[in-house]
């Protein structure tokens, strides 16, 4: 059967040879070409892996599954099983990274903040994708499968780009993880305009996107809200951000708005209480009868300073006077 438009997963020696010349690829690249863009019609999709591992053409079989199902979770850098996750009750057939009806993924390792990785997150990077390609027919179904992947079973690797492709359409989306012990994923994806090649090569691309085209651009309900629980921007500054973006969601995605302004109001109590209990920790607790904690959080008692008691017993002159005729005085201990 011939295929149309079809989705080419190019070796990373043939797409560095086609594209970049003599020039040797100093890291994982990954290069998107729209079906606008190409000669033929096809969207294509390269992939180089600069990285001390040899992938492996892997080909695994789709089938069906009854309900209930466990599957490990797998992925082509080694055997190292991270898991297990349940089974779609249908899967396709992939061959590398591409499956039966033209999908294809690709990435690159962006790195980002570091205290956004967490480690008991049951996906990597390379889990995931096997994972999508697996229950996904479509790029944006892809997109929609990794996000609630990874919010069910936690994401385990660092910043990620990752290239998306079917017949028709090719997608960059951009994810990162929301640290230690936190499942789930921020991300925002971008529709590869008609006519157009782009690339990615461990550095993220995507900076500011518009929040009202659902065609082209996709994100996380709390990529902003979460960026301001975590003091990435400042919710003031953001504020009139937040509030066009809610007017323009009211009229094209009443749904979306209320998840959308709910998170974010949740988020920013959050945001408000964590600096309520900071500013306890460092004034209430540290400080407890003449005592100061150290960094440790072990206690010290450095005692009060002369000038100090001087001055509290200059404003309270009749609570430190002797007793008169040796009587004790009266107190509350």
């Amino acid at each position: 059967m011939k295929w149309k438009r079809l989705v080419l997963l190019v070796c990373g020696a043939i797409a560095s040879t086609w594209l970049l010349g003599m020039m040797a690829a100093q890291a994982c690249t990954s290069i998107v070409v729209s079906r606008g863009a190409s000669r033929d019609g096809s969207v294509m999709v390269t992939y180089s892996a600069d990285a001390p591992f040899m992938p492996r053409l892997l080909r695994v079989p789709g089938g069906n599954y009854p309900a209930g199902t466990m599957v490990e979770v797998r992925g082509w850098e080694d055997d190292e099983v991270r898991g297990k996750v349940r089974q779609a009750e249908h899967t396709y057939t992939l061959v590398g990274l591409m499956n039966e009806h033209q999908l294809s993924l690709g990435e690159t390792t962006t790195g980002g903040r570091p205290e956004l990785v967490n480690r008991q997150g049951q996906l990597d990077y390379d889990g995931l994708i096997l994972l999508t390609l697996q229950r996904a027919k479509t790029a944006r179904e892809a997109i929609s499968i990794i996000d609630a992947l990874c919010t069910e079973y936690g994401y385990g690797s660092s910043g990620e780009t990752f290239s998306i492709a079917d017949k028709n359409e090719a997608w960059i989306m951009e994810l990162i993880g929301k640290g230690p012990s936190q499942k789930g994923i921020v991300w925002v994806a971008a529709c590869v305009p008609e006519g157009t090649i782009t690339s990615h090569a461990n550095m993220s691309r995507i900076t500011t996107f518009p929040l009202n085209e659902p065609e082209s651009w996709r994100y996380s309900p709390d990529v902003i809200s979460f960026a301001i629980e975590k003091g990435f921007y400042k919710t003031l500054k953001m504020q009139p951000v937040i509030e066009e973006t809610a007017a323009k969601l009211a009229t094209t995605d009443p749904a979306l708005m209320n998840s959308f302004l709910t998170s974010y109001s949740v988020s920013t109590g959050d945001a408000v209480f964590r600096c309520w209990q900071e500013l306890a920790s460092a004034i209430l607790t540290r400080h407890v009868d003449g005592y100061i904690k150290d960094p440790k959080g072990s206690p010290k008692a450095p005692g009060y300073s002369k000038d100090w008691l001087r001055e509290v017993v200059k404003r309270r002159p009749d609570q430190f006077k002797l007793p008169k005729n040796g009587q004790p005085a009266e107190t509350d201990h």
